[in-house]
């Protein structure tokens, strides 16, 4: 009961910003968990490099690598959401379990990434020795460099992924990234370099719709003829982005495409009801007729 009153003591504590007293309090606490929680309490509220050491130094004495282990990859990551990511890398090559210190890793290169420290989130990336880890952390920082409009470096990073689903991915997010910019010409470049061809196509169609959104149609309908497979579920798609801006005409040119494929017909005329509403009873027929034809 000691143990929780003194726990519950250090952590109020710093409320009342008497931080040496939370760490004089905390210190007294027998259970080494219980030390380390309230330290960490006290660092979320006041987040210097005193309670860091201190907490440090505490967790430097437990028994257990298993406990000293959990308690540094808890304070690493307190430190990186504190923006004291210098600190915190120093504390995550403390962690004496490979797979435990490249995760901490990751959440510190993700913090950087989401800071536009971009430079500094690379370096912590290079420094992940476990390959996947070191692959997530780099799409992170990719896609933070799209988010950001920083395109050349963005491709110049997913270019460094060495596992191939994660860099599609990767240049997914670019290119998508580009298109919502409207730099449809990158965009489709950076499309073309996606090794995967579902994240291409895919890719192509998100060109696409937002090339319809931004009016540029015949750039759009261009996109659309890039795309070589899976047509019966993209055109269709591409098609609602068309019903979206009511863009009949338009709407019309991908008729004939998507007739080569009874579920993409069908589909378009879902897209045909919501084009024109007093037409249901007739875009019904022709449904009622394509049920007929395939039984």
């Amino acid at each position: 009961y000691r143990e929780l009153a003194l726990h519950e003591i250090a952590k109020a504590q710093p409320t009342a910003e008497s931080f040496t007293a939370a760490i004089d309090t905390a210190q007294q606490l027998e259970h080494p968990g219980y030390g380390v929680e309230a330290m960490l309490e006290i660092a979320k509220a006041q987040p210097t490099g005193e309670f860091f050491t201190a907490a440090i130094d505490t967790v430097q004495q437990f028994e257990h690598s298993e406990d000293r282990v959990e308690a540094l990859v808890e304070i690493a990551k307190v430190q990186a959401q504190a923006e004291n990511f210098t600190a915190a890398i120093d504390t995550a090559q403390l962690i004496e379990y490979p797979y435990d210190r490249a995760e901490v890793l990751f959440e510190i290169a993700k913090a950087q990434a989401q800071t536009e420290n971009f430079t500094a989130a690379i370096h912590t990336a290079q420094l992940i020795e476990r390959y996947n880890f070191r692959a997530e952390a780099l799409l992170e920082i990719a896609t933070a460099q799209a988010q950001a409009e920083n395109f050349i470096a963005a491709i110049h990073t997913a270019q460094q992924i060495q596992d191939s689903d994660k860099r599609a991915k990767a240049l997914l997010e670019i290119a998508t990234a580009q298109s919502t910019a409207e730099n449809f010409t990158a965009a489709i470049h950076t499309a073309q370099q996606i090794e995967h061809s579902d994240d291409r196509e895919l890719a192509l169609v998100k060109i696409a719709k937002a090339q319809v959104e931004a009016i540029s149609i015949e750039q759009a309908l261009l996109t659309a003829e890039k795309i070589l497979i899976n047509r019966n579920e993209h055109l269709p798609d591409i098609a609602a982005a068309f019903v979206e801006t009511g863009d009949k005409e338009n709407f019309k040119r991908l008729l004939i495409p998507c007739a080569y494929y009874l579920d993409a017909a069908y589909k378009m005329c879902g897209h045909l009801a919501k084009l024109y509403p007093n037409q249901l009873s007739d875009i019904a027929k022709i449904v009622n007729t394509f049920t007929l034809s395939s039984t």
